[in-house]
C-alpha cells in the first residue's frame, strides 16, 4: 500500500530509483512490485520517461467503494426531475 498511496502523491510518476528512495527498500523488492501491479493494470509504465503511475483502474476501484453503480441509481430520479423542471441536461 506504501508503494500505491507514494504514487497517488505524484501524478506526474516516479521512476524505479524514484519509487526505491521514497519507499527505503531495496531496488530489487520496488520492481517486483512495480511489475505484478503492472501486469494486473494498477500501475502503468511510460516507457519514454521510465515512469510509473497509478492507472485509471484505480479510479474503478474507488468508484466501486463508494457504491459504484447504486449511487447511480440513487441519483438517476433526482436528475430526471432536475432536467424536466429546468429543460435543462442533468
Amino acid at each position: 500500500m506504501d508503494f500505491i498511496e507514494l504514487l497517488a502523491r505524484q501524478p506526474e510518476g516516479l521512476t524505479l530509483a524514484g519509487l526505491t528512495d521514497g519507499l527505503k527498500i531495496p531496488k530489487n523488492t520496488v520492481f517486483r512490485i512495480a511489475s505484478t501491479l503492472t501486469l494486473r493494470g494498477y500501475v502503468e509504465r511510460d516507457e519514454e520517461g521510465k515512469s510509473y503511475r497509478i492507472s485509471r483502474k484505480m479510479l474503478a476501484l474507488g468508484h466501486t467503494a463508494l457504491g459504484g453503480d447504486r449511487l447511480l441509481q440513487v441519483a438517476a430520479p433526482v436528475l430526471i426531475s432536475l432536467r424536466n423542471i429546468t429543460g435543462e441536461t442533468a
